[in-house]
């Protein structure tokens, strides 16, 4: 009883919001008296994950065909830091060509080696793969959830020859 009314329950007030890739929990004593005899209660708040994953900036330069370029990615929502996170990201190619009215469309994705988060939620590198192409479109996977690094077109360098032999 509160004022003579009888309480079902109660709500905890925060003053900010609780970020989940910060800290996944909390534990809260509350003590609940009536002037002459105090009952104290643990309770466990666990906060839900939410897809608040967003890229904000995509850093890279052209890359070698062999692969082995490192792309950083810059934003938030990316990866826990009281936690063993999960990472992973692609990066795809599709394209409509036409050739004498028809249309035939290319498309590949190509997994990212070696994600890794550097300063949890805000930095994530990769590694780029052996490949081929431009206007390719990232996607970065954390713990579940997925965000497209929207308007960034990357590439890889054009091959060059660099010996000719006879066979």
């Amino acid at each position: 009883m509160v004022n003579g009314q009888s309480t079902q329950g109660f709500q905890v007030v925060v003053a900010k919001s609780l970020d989940y890739e910060a800290k996944g929990s909390y534990s809260l004593v509350i003590d609940v008296t009536d002037g002459e005899m105090t009952v104290q209660s643990n309770v466990e708040v666990t906060v839900t994950d939410a897809n608040d994953i967003r890229i904000d900036q995509v850093t890279w330069s052209p890359f070698p065909t062999a692969g082995g370029t490192t792309v950083r990615f810059t934003g938030s929502g990316l990866g826990t830091v009281w936690r063993t996170n999960s990472v992973s990201a692609f990066y795809s190619l599709s394209r409509t060509a036409s050739a004498s009215g028809r249309g035939s469309r290319l498309s590949y994705n190509v997994s990212a080696g070696g994600c890794t988060i550097l300063t949890a939620p805000t930095i994530v590198e990769c590694t780029t793969e052996p490949g081929f192409g431009e206007g390719l479109e990232w996607s970065l996977t954390v713990n579940g959830y997925m965000a497209r690094a929207n308007g960034v077109l990357t590439r890889y360098e054009r091959p060059s020859i660099s010996a000719v032999g006879r066979a």
